[in-house]
């Protein structure tokens, strides 16, 4: 899957948007059975504005096109404000960045690629998620 630098932009721009309003500063706990011992488990996920940046598989680059370390929060902004620009990215060396570019607007509304979702009721104090997502077989 080929994909150029300007379609990549364009891509993280507009998911930045939805990512801020749909995911940013979220907790998820996704829960699942282990097919192995068929035991339940689970992993909580925290969508931060510094998490955004790896989401992409892009890399900040400055004007010799040396990648900028350290700066996924400006990144991020640069996104949210549409200064980014297509001479600031660079696709990853290992062959990743097509495949998170690929993936990344189907996890911006995560809970439409699970099979049991809904709004957390805040009914138990242990659990701090504002969304519950799990499987059901």
């Amino acid at each position: 899957m080929k994909i150029t630098r300007e379609e990549a932009r364009k891509k993280v721009l507009n998911c930045a948007k939805i990512y801020s309003k749909e995911l940013l500063n979220k907790k998820l706990i996704i829960i699942y059975r282990e097919k192995q011992d068929n035991s339940v488990r689970y992993v909580e996920v925290v969508f931060y504005e510094h998490n955004y940046q790896h989401l992409t598989g892009l890399q900040l680059v400055d004007k010799n096109n040396n990648v900028i370390y350290g700066q996924s929060v400006n990144f991020y902004r640069k996104c949210i404000t549409n200064k980014l620009g297509i001479n600031e990215i660079k696709f990853k060396d290992d062959g990743t960045t097509p495949l998170k570019l690929a993936a990344l607007p189907v996890l911006m509304d995560v809970t439409k690629i699970t099979k049991i979702t809904g709004n957390y009721n805040n009914k138990r104090p242990y659990l701090h998620v504002d969304r519950v997502v799990g499987q059901c077989h």
